[in-house]
């Protein structure tokens, strides 16, 4: 599907510098050709319900402040200044289930879950206001320290927060530092879900779809066709000899050439097959 992509689809030039192209997380490369990010994987049913349930089933668990006791055991710390902040409410538009709920999800889907504290009446730590984790990084300092750097938007500087400023919570982590994407690790399941779908009219979905092809380059057709035929059988090796052949013998060719002239000129592609010598 990567290959097909690249050659029924040539792109002459990339987005422009204001491009929404340029804020749009673009996510993890898949077999399939579906690009995978935690956005796209969360309309995957399974995946849907996979975080509701670890979600919800945390934002549901008791969340209390104790206080150690000489003897060795515990007791709620009704008192404490953030125990209504973490029982209650951590800031001022959620309840305490719904930012652990955001949370864990956050977590489950990328790997992090971060909100800012911020000081207030009560003390060093009033408010926990959430952060996205696609607009927050994390920067190992010289000195050993942690140093977090939070997007605001575009045309907006960045925040500079300090490590004590910041609840962040990691899931399984490589560096230490920030966890590790669960959807990353998990592309090409998630890739396969995706572009696997069930069709109410799939008939008339099949016949779109075969006009659009009809409507590409006959050459990267056919090429197409030579590399998935020889997908099933083909070894690693000789699948990436055969694209390399097959790229080789489109890029640069009358058909691809008027790929790219339609595209600079907005204007359907006028394909020959047999295609016609230039000049």
């Amino acid at each position: 599907m990567g290959l097909i992509t690249k050659l029924l689809e040539p792109r002459a030039a990339g987005p422009s510098p204001g491009d929404d192209y340029w804020y749009t997380p673009r996510g993890f490369p898949s077999q399939t050709g579906v690009r995978v990010n935690a956005d796209s994987a969360l309309t995957y049913s399974a995946v849907y319900a996979c975080v509701k349930v670890l979600a919800e089933g945390v934002a549901s668990l008791p969340l209390i402040t104790y206080r150690r006791r000489s003897d060795g055991g515990k007791e709620r710390a009704p008192d404490h200044p953030i125990f209504d902040l973490l029982h209650d409410q951590p800031n001022r538009w959620q309840t305490s289930f719904e930012w652990r709920e955001m949370s864990q999800g956050h977590l489950a889907l990328r790997g992090n879950a971060y909100s800012k504290m911020v000081a207030g009446p009560r003390g060093f730590v009033d408010e926990l206001i959430p952060l996205h984790p696609d607009t927050v990084s994390v920067e190992l300092l010289k000195s050993g320290d942690l140093r977090y750097r939070h997007r605001r938007g575009v045309g907006i500087d960045e925040e500079i927060i300090e490590a004590d400023r910041m609840f962040h919570l990691r899931g399984l982590s490589s560096n230490g530092l920030t966890g590790i994407s669960v959807i990353a690790m998990a592309r090409e399941a998630v890739g396969l879900g995706l572009a696997t779908r069930v069709s109410d009219r799939p008939l008339d979905e099949a016949r779109a779809l075969a006009r659009e092809i009809a409507g590409k380059s006959p050459d990267a057709i056919r090429a197409a066709k030579r590399l998935l035929s020889r997908a099933v059988t083909a070894t690693l090796e000789e699948g990436l000899r055969l694209e390399e052949t097959l790229q080789r013998s489109v890029l640069g060719f009358p058909n691809q050439l008027e790929a790219v002239r339609a595209n600079l000129e907005r204007r359907a592609p006028t394909f020959a097959d047999p295609p016609e010598p230039e000049g």
